[in-house]
């Protein structure tokens, strides 16, 4: 099976830098866009999201790869937020248990300890728009709205 194949990172410093040129996309040319977790950490600004999505629009990829965490984590309201959370972080330390099983690996420890400093902060104090996991629906309204 000989499909030809090219790989072509762009290496940019911000995310204010991407801009359609810097990919050397040929006529006829199949484009995959693999971005894993790159729309959440735009979410605190949202002109520099719609940038993004634009460019990546322009590029006309036959295949988008978004890996987000799924959630609804920014409701106004404390009893959604705290299911949210429950729901969002049983599963979470449910994974740490089913693949770091030794409760003394260090690595573990700190996904742990990282958890639960954003659970608390993030849901139960209220810190509403400050979290980066949102439903599916709200990206897909994102991007058609973009």
């Amino acid at each position: 099976m000989a499909i030809p194949f090219s790989y072509c990172p762009v290496k940019i410093s911000n995310m204010e830098e991407i801009h359609e040129r810097l990919f050397n996309v040929k006529a006829g040319e199949f484009v995959v866009v693999y971005a894993p977790v790159v729309f959440g950490s735009l979410l605190y600004d949202p002109i520099l999201l719609r940038n993004t999505i634009n460019v990546i629009r322009k590029l006309r990829p036959q295949i988008l790869v978004n890996s987000e965490i799924e959630g609804q984590h920014n409701s106004p309201c404390f009893a959604n937020r705290f299911v949210e959370g429950l729901f969002y972080y049983s599963a979470y330390f449910d994974c740490l248990e089913a693949v770091l099983r030794d409760r003394n690996n260090l690595r573990r420890a700190k996904y742990e300890e990282d958890g639960k400093e954003r659970s608390c902060t993030h849901y139960l104090c209220g810190l509403v728009g400050e979290s980066t996991i949102v439903s599916n629906r709200a990206w897909n309204l994102f991007c058609v709205l973009s």
